[in-house]
């Protein structure tokens, strides 16, 4: 039952209109697998440093939340549900482990692979088939072949076609590997004795006149009379043995397709690449999916004038993103006793593996590592823009140092920056921008790669778990939240999605609590009030939202200024603050002209900007435009008169419905309300004033059902100066 049910107070606010209030202290919701608690408390950065990562957005919030001056004593985090997590193999390496730690059981698989691959390589007789458009001429000066790459003698026009002709097949079979070459009509057959040396690369012809083109007719090593017999792992291929169709190639062509068709049926999900290749089309590679052999067993060619001998190699599946992923998925789905997860592959393999639960809502912890030291592939993710700092990569010993500008407008501009240091001298060592703060650095060998300041950059290698997607909806989390523990009284949150933030928003305005959030949407400072009809402060501002705070921050989408604010402010007693003029440390400021901040204002968001030589905050107020502080100095107001009257009500034995127990009643609201002057929250002048009711002017039927009504008092805010205007006069 809730307190207000025993002692209920209503505070009306005569500077502007608002709902209910309340009072509390700071949570930040966010999306982690790190434990399966809905909410834990921490008091310091230590503790946090326990549970996250330096480049968790739960970390990069509480370190602006717990760097400010007056250090707060302590905040929540919350946990929204996610049921699926999607892992991504940033650096694929050969004999490292890689693991996926689930409810604290670690799952490790090492990147090699035994699952074998197969090349095939056809060798024996290889015909070519060299066709003239027309009859060479008197005017005929040069005939060159090239076989095998070399240039071959030249040839000119003798007497007749036929002569020509005959005279340029002699020159051929003269080649190194050929056993043949005979002409007829236009036509020259080159027989060679293998297939691994026998290429007719070219022939050219030269001389004045018309003079003939060439066509050049690989005819592979396949005849018509030949018969293949073909198995993959140990089992024939439907169709086989395979009968000669139209062409060598055409062949091999079919032979392919069966290959696909056995992996498509054998496997899951055994989607291969079955590749002809080489300058004779007499090799076939057989490749499978990640960690799914495709090795051809068999392969042998009979009947027919020739047989052409196949060369099988099978060779271990190269280590890469693919492979990692697939075994590591394996292994979680094999892992006993079961994980209560599923770990699964895309159809089209990406190095990226995802989790899921197997009941819908039940948490489960994640973490992933590896014994990787010096990556041949790793990604810089920048944390926090801060001004004037020296972001410093080392890479084999090599400082690259880039100097963020006082001004500096966030982290893709820190990341750029880097990226163009470390990219200046070309060398084996390369980076590329995501154009998302963080950037990739690659190189065909290991280095070694450290980064300064750990606090506000780091380093990902190995596997990264991707950015968590929750699984319900934002209020069906608060709401379990606050079924565990209601305690706090603050919101952040660390999703920026415009949908979840509105859907917060509007739930906030249904409790006795404060939300605040940051946007770096243009739109806020360049439209004006009415024309801006899509940013949160816009829509926040014309719903009359009291309980939601928007400021405006050009880094918003990587760090969390509000959360600075909120560090900076609620350590004082409600009331005896003023949320402008605050100074946040780790919070760059933002550069607006006064259009800028003037459109800003209009819409009541606030802004963090550089005035007179000290960054403040300003403004102050809610998205209606009411101060923070009065809003959470009548959340306390409240919250104090309903503990101090319900304490009395609890610790006596007994009120009496008379004047001396009403009297009772006045004292504690009065106690309240010199606390409100005490924090200045309250003015002394005018002095309050409480009404009571005496016992005899009380209905019957209330003193029956023992409910004191008609209790009132009037107080004048304390208020706050947040501008002065001074006028003067000087003389001689």
């Amino acid at each position: 039952m809730p307190l207000s049910n025993i002692v209920n107070v209503q505070i009306t606010r005569e500077t502007q209109s608002v709902s209910e209030a309340g009072f509390g202290t700071l949570m930040v919701l966010g999306t982690n697998k790190n434990w399966n608690d809905l909410i834990r408390q921490y008091s310091n950065m230590q503790e946090i440093a326990e549970d996250f990562n330096p480049y968790d957005p739960e970390y990069i919030a509480a370190q602006d939340f717990f760097a400010q001056p007056v250090t707060p004593p302590f905040l929540y985090i919350g946990r929204r549900t996610v049921d699926t997590v999607g892992i991504d193999v940033e650096t694929a390496m050969p004999n490292q482990n890689y693991t996926a730690t689930i409810n604290g059981n670690a799952v490790t698989i090492n990147s090699n692979t035994s699952v074998q691959d197969s090349v095939v390589t056809l060798t024996g007789i290889m015909t070519y088939t060299i066709t003239f458009s027309s009859d060479f001429n008197a005017g005929t000066t040069a005939i060159i072949p090239t076989v095998n790459g070399v240039a071959l003698a030249s040839t000119a026009w003798t007497t007749n076609q036929a002569t020509t002709i005959a005279a340029v097949a002699t020159v051929i079979a003269g080649a190194a590997g050929v056993t043949s070459a005979t002409a007829s009509g236009d036509v020259i057959t080159v027989v060679f004795a293998a297939s691994a040396t026998a290429t007719v690369n070219s022939v050219s012809v030269a001389g004045t006149g018309s003079q003939p083109t060439v066509a050049i007719t690989n005819n592979g090593p396949l005849v018509a009379s030949n018969s293949i017999a073909v198995s993959v792992n140990g089992v024939a291929l439907s169709g086989s043995p395979f009968t000669y169709a139209t062409s060598s190639v055409a062949t091999l062509t079919t032979i392919a397709n069966a290959i696909i068709a056995r992996l498509n049926t054998g496997y899951t999900p055994g989607i291969a690449t079955a590749i002809i290749s080489g300058v004779n089309n007499n090799i076939l590679t057989i490749t499978s999916n990640p960690n799914q052999g495709g090795v051809v067993t068999t392969f042998t060619v009979s009947a027919g004038a020739s047989q052409a001998t196949a060369g099988i190699v099978n060779t271990n599946q190269e280590t890469d993103a693919n492979t990692i992923a697939s075994a590591l998925a394996t292994a979680i789905n094999a892992f006993s006793p079961p994980l209560g997860v599923t770990a699964t592959t895309p159809a089209a393999p990406d190095g990226t593996l995802s989790i899921t639960a197997n009941v819908a809502g039940v948490p489960y912890t994640l973490a992933v590592s590896t014994n990787i030291t010096n990556p041949i592939q790793a990604r810089v993710l920048i944390t926090q823009a801060i001004p004037n700092q020296a972001y410093t990569v080392i890479l084999n010993g090599t400082s690259y140092i880039y100097q963020a500008p006082n001004n500096v407008t966030g982290n893709e501009q820190i990341a750029a920056g880097l990226v163009a240091l470390i990219n200046l001298p070309a060398g084996s060592i390369s980076a590329t921008d995501n154009g998302n703060g963080s950037f990739e650095v690659n190189s065909g060998s290991a280095f070694l790669i450290q980064v300064v300041p750990l606090e506000a950059m780091v380093v990902q290698k190995g596997l990264i778990i991707q950015p968590y997607v929750p699984s319900a909806s934002v209020v069906t989390d608060l709401t379990a939240i606050q079924a565990v523990n209601n305690d706090w009284y603050a919101l952040a949150m660390t999703d920026r999605t415009k949908a979840t933030v509105e859907a917060v928003a509007g739930w906030i305005e249904t409790q006795i609590k404060i939300f605040g959030t940051a946007s770096d949407d243009l739109n806020i400072i360049n439209q004006p009030a009415g024309v801006d009809t899509t940013s949160i402060a816009a829509l926040f501002n014309n719903a009359g939202y009291v309980r939601t705070f928007v400021l405006y921050h050009q880094e918003a989408s990587e760090d969390y200024p509000e959360c600075a604010w909120f560090g900076a402010c609620l350590p004082f007693t409600p009331g005896s603050e003023t949320w402008m003029f605050k100074n946040l440390a780790t919070i760059s400021f933002s550069t607006l002209s006064t259009n800028q901040e003037s459109n800003a204002f209009a819409k009541s968001a606030n802004t963090y900007e550089f005035i007179g030589g000290v960054s403040i905050t300003q403004r102050g107020t809610m998205a209606q435009g009411e101060y923070i502080d009065i809003i959470r100095g009548v959340d306390w107001l409240t919250s104090t008169i309903q503990t101090l009257v319900y304490a009395i009500l609890v610790n006596s034995p007994k009120i009496p419905y008379t004047d001396s127990g009403i009297t009772a009643v006045e004292g504690q609201i009065r106690k309240a309300l010199q606390q409100g002057i005490d924090n200045n929250f309250i003015a002394q002048v005018p002095a309050y004033q409480i009404f009571v009711p005496t016992a005899v002017s009380v209905p019957s039927v209330d003193k029956a059902n023992r409910i004191l009504r008609n209790v009132k008092f009037q107080a004048t805010l304390a208020g706050a100066i947040q501008a002065v205007q001074i006028t003067g006069t000087v003389s001689v």
